[in-house]
């Protein structure tokens, strides 16, 4: 009996929603349903060893490729949700989260001899289409989430095809269309903010692609501190942490000056920490001012973090600049009270961030690497 082989060729990619693995399975003239059922268990178990050693990804993909010789292709894709799983399926319910591709067996097989005249008569495309651009380009940062995949070739593409081996990392759902010699890939959703995407376009007999296709990019951020970050602490902070202002050795009034309280994609940032605003409410509740809605202050929804606990009271503690509690509040000479004129703020935004401005901060410095530009 034929004893298969299956190598791990690629551990994973993402430690979130969903982690990719490659499997390599060894072709020796099978044919393609006998490659699927011989591999079903061998899938299978792999899957219940991923599953048992990683508790954190929501789904588990395998992308099981055959091999032969120095060829490689992929055979099929198996998607399979953790809450899927938890159902105890068998592996007899394997198609309903899998995509397969039969026709990528015959890029495995011996290629006949071609006769001199084939040579000549197809030398100009011997080697298939050629992909001359793309958008977006490999590596390419900042991609809206509602924009089109397209692949650009050197020549025309055939009309009706209905099926591509066409995948994406993270998945989603896509729909493709052909328009002359342009490939365009149209995601049924929404991508998601600051995520790194893999495509992956196999080679096919569809195409004349005869090489795979693979490209990588990064979606915009959900926020950026230009177009968001700095409104918000202009608005809250940069009153008292600016130059002339009396907290001038801790400014927030650049972004360079932010980035020294900020470890991207770190919930342990200092920006994020309670203590940071521990004076906050100090000031305000000594010039007598009432937080928005007469209730909680940023101080509060700091301390209360991702858990929802009820935050810790504090004893007001004396100003440790040597002035009494928000003894500038009010005093029309302060360079702090000037800014706040300037701005066109309240007085009551001062040191005061409410619970969706708290949400956006910590999204932009985790989710977004606190990005300086809206696209990067």
């Amino acid at each position: 009996m034929l004893s298969l082989v299956l190598a791990w060729v690629l551990a994973s990619i993402d430690a979130g929603w969903s982690q990719t693995y490659r499997l390599s399975l060894p072709v020796q003239g099978q044919s393609y349903s006998q490659l699927v059922e011989q591999s079903r268990p061998l899938v299978w178990r792999a899957l219940a060893q991923q599953f048992q050693a990683q508790p954190q990804p929501e789904q588990i993909t395998l992308e099981v490729l055959g091999q032969a010789g120095d060829r490689q292709a992929p055979l099929f894709t198996v998607r399979m949700p953790r809450s899927v799983w938890q159902q105890n399926p068998s592996p007899a319910q394997l198609e309903q989260h899998t995509i397969f591709y039969p026709d990528a067996l015959a890029l495995l097989q011996p290629r006949a001899p071609m006769q001199q005249a084939q040579v000549e008569s197809t030398a100009p495309f011997a080697n298939g289409i050629t992909l001359v651009s793309s958008n977006p380009s490999n590596g390419q940062r900042g991609i809206p989430i509602d924009q089109n995949i397209h692949l650009r070739f050197d020549r025309q593409l055939p009309a009706g095809i209905t099926g591509l081996a066409f995948g994406i990392q993270p998945p989603v759902e896509v729909a493709f269309d052909i328009q002359g010699n342009e490939l365009i890939f149209q995601p049924l959703q929404l991508l998601s903010y600051s995520t790194d995407y893999r495509i992956l376009l196999p080679a096919a007999k569809e195409l004349d692609l005869q090489k795979p296709i693979e490209l990588t990019f990064r979606t915009e951020p959900q926020y950026s501190y230009q177009r968001d970050i700095k409104p918000l602490l202009e608005a809250s902070c940069v009153g008292c942490h600016q130059q002339a202002g009396r907290m001038r050795r801790s400014p927030l009034d650049s972004y360079a000056a932010v980035m020294r309280y900020v470890t991207p994609g770190s919930e342990n940032s200092e920006l994020l920490k309670p203590r940071w605003l521990a004076r906050h409410a100090v000031i305000q509740r000594a010039a007598g001012i009432r937080l928005n809605g007469g209730g909680v202050d940023a101080l509060s929804l700091l301390s209360q973090g991702r858990e929802g606990a009820e935050p810790t009271p504090r004893v007001p503690v004396s100003d440790p600049q040597g002035e009494s509690p928000g003894s500038f509040i009010g005093r029309s000479g302060s360079p702090e009270l000037a800014y706040i004129r300037r701005n066109g703020t309240g007085m009551d935004r001062l040191g005061h961030l409410s619970a969706d401005e708290i949400q956006i901060l910590r999204t932009w410095i985790i989710q977004d690497q606190a990005a300086e530009a809206h696209k990067s």
